[in-house]
């Protein structure tokens, strides 16, 4: 209920907690990195039969439900406690605060409406994100499912733990659902693997080469005698020959039954993947994070899910100790208002789990994401529709090398 400052004197009210001064307005634009307030507001004259609501933007109590942690310090209340500083955990931009009466919760003082501003800092790391996404965008990277950036055969992803991920299907390759012995097993009809890079993530994933992008020469007649002359030619020939034998005119394209995730699609002709480098689109944020990350680019190894989810992190005695997402080992924050974005930002889709991640930019005035969209694309760009992502979060500050 709105109130007089007279009135509020005699009531409680919140404060800006260093400076000790009533907020009068009802609102309050939070500055931070975090979702986390500690020690910035505070309120006074909180009597014992006075409590703190945080609501949401449906005055339904988060502070109540859990989704919220709100602590301030009760056991030190005695009587008037004048200028009591709270702690408020993973708030939303545009929750209300409270001072309820306990039992009905109806406010005692003119509700606090929270807005968050993110912090956008260091903006020379946020720009060699987006430049170094660009840069793969530009060299017609190619998507597979389990890999960040290296290319087949090599050792050269800046992510530790896919740093050789990608590799070529070559004689002596073998896995459960495939053995490939000699040079003739890559020349199959009907299963052809001639140029194709693979990785073993979640089964067996063989790269489509974009193929996609050649739309009037991407599929097969397996049994054209164009096609079948192809791979009688590439028999009486030495492996390094072959990329001098074509079938499709002059774009190198090889035919291959791609695989994702095991499953066996029918062979294209696709882009060869012999020099490109291969990535997901978690892959994708991993690499080019990593150029910029202040813990090291060893050290930049995240699911979607770490990227996107957050938590706050308490000391034994309730106190803000931290700001982690989900895997303790990264820092993002949401960010809600879609007027504010900045380069880097991150943006995830969400359908029971978290599947897909692209890199936001800008571009000639407008907004993009840049993304590994799938092995028969490659990387695109799309322009930003905010109502196609679930969560847009933004790397903090302190993560970012100056």
């Amino acid at each position: 209920m709105a109130t007089s400052e007279a009135e509020q004197i005699l009531m409680a009210y919140f404060i800006h907690w260093p400076s000790k001064r009533p907020i009068w307005l009802g609102e309050y634009e939070f500055k931070s990195s975090t979702t986390t307030i500690r020690e910035e507001i505070g309120v006074g004259w909180c009597f014992e039969d006075l409590d703190i609501d945080l609501r949401d933007r449906d005055g339904v109590s988060k502070s109540k439900t859990g989704t919220a942690k709100l602590l301030w310090d009760k056991a030190n209340r005695k009587g008037a406690a004048p200028e009591v500083p709270i702690l408020v955990t993973n708030f939303s931009d545009g929750d209300v605060l409270h001072v309820v009466l306990k039992g009905t919760l109806a406010s005692y003082s003119t509700p606090l409406r929270l807005r968050l501003k993110a912090n956008a800092g260091r903006m020379r790391a946020r720009e060699q994100i987006v430049e170094e996404a660009k840069r793969h965008f530009a060299e017609k990277a190619h998507y597979l499912w389990g890999t960040a950036g290296n290319i087949p055969g090599g050792e050269d992803s800046h992510v530790a733990n896919k740093a050789s991920s990608a590799k070529m299907i070559l004689p002596g390759f073998a896995q459960p659902s495939m053995r490939i012995t000699k040079k003739d097993d890559l020349l199959d009809p009907k299963q052809p693997l001639i140029g194709a890079a693979y990785s073993t993530f979640n089964g067996l994933n063989i790269c489509g080469g974009r193929f996609k992008s050649y739309p009037d020469k991407s599929s097969i007649d397996l049994t054209s005698k164009e096609y079948l002359e192809y791979l009688d030619k590439l028999k009486s020939l030495e492996m390094p020959e072959w990329s001098k034998v074509t079938c499709v005119g002059e774009d190198n394209l090889t035919p291959r039954s791609w695989k994702f995730q095991g499953s066996t699609n029918s062979p294209v002709f696709a882009e060869s993947c012999a020099g490109k480098r291969q990535i997901d689109c978690i892959g994708l944020v991993n690499f080019c994070v990593s150029k910029v990350w202040a813990k090291g680019s060893s050290n930049c190894a995240a699911e979607i899910s770490a990227w996107m989810d957050e938590k706050v992190i308490l000391d034994s005695n309730n106190q803000f100790a931290g700001y982690e997402s989900a895997n303790g080992n990264f820092g993002t924050m949401a960010v809600t208002d879609d007027s504010d974005i900045a380069d880097g930002d991150l943006v995830g889709q969400f359908n029971g789990r978290w599947h897909h991640i692209g890199i936001i930019q800008y571009r000639n005035g407008g907004c993009f994401v840049v993304q590994a969209s799938d092995t028969e694309s490659g990387l695109t760009e799309v322009p930003y529709n905010p109502k196609s992502w679930a969560r847009r979060t933004r790397i903090l500050d302190q993560c970012l090398l100056d």
